[in-house]
């Protein structure tokens, strides 16, 4: 637990300088539970449509999220822009396949999780 906490204030720290690309609402909404404001989803948007400088790519782990992941590595990169993969690799390693997951350890500690500052 300590590992996953530690890993949450990480992308914290780092979405402040970056924009966090997740998949949909729910995703939004569990890293919105630990004061991660810049999230941007991207379900349903067009790839040429995503103009950002700097990005944490953070989607799914199951096949409908990696083939996702695929396309917009590969749009983002061509387009020259910074991206941070760490977050998507590290999260097999806490067991958990859907970013919405993680709203359920920000219900357990409340709003902005105070605790892992």
């Amino acid at each position: 637990m300590k590992e996953l906490l530690l890993w949450i204030q990480r992308l914290r720290s780092e979405a402040e300088e970056s924009v966090v690309l997740v998949e949909g609402e729910k995703d939004e909404l569990a890293l919105r539970k630990f004061g991660i404001t810049h999230v941007l989803k991207v379900s349903n948007l067009p790839l040429f449509k995503l103009r950002v400088r700097r990005a944490i790519v953070l989607l799914d782990r199951d096949k409908e999220g990696r083939k996702k992941f695929k396309e917009i590595v590969s749009y983002l990169q061509n387009s020259g822009v910074k991206l941070d993969l760490s977050f998507y690799k590290e999260l097999s390693r806490f067991g958990i396949r859907k970013v919405e997951e993680l709203r359920k350890l920000g219900d357990m500690y409340g709003e902005g999780c105070a605790f892992i500052d």
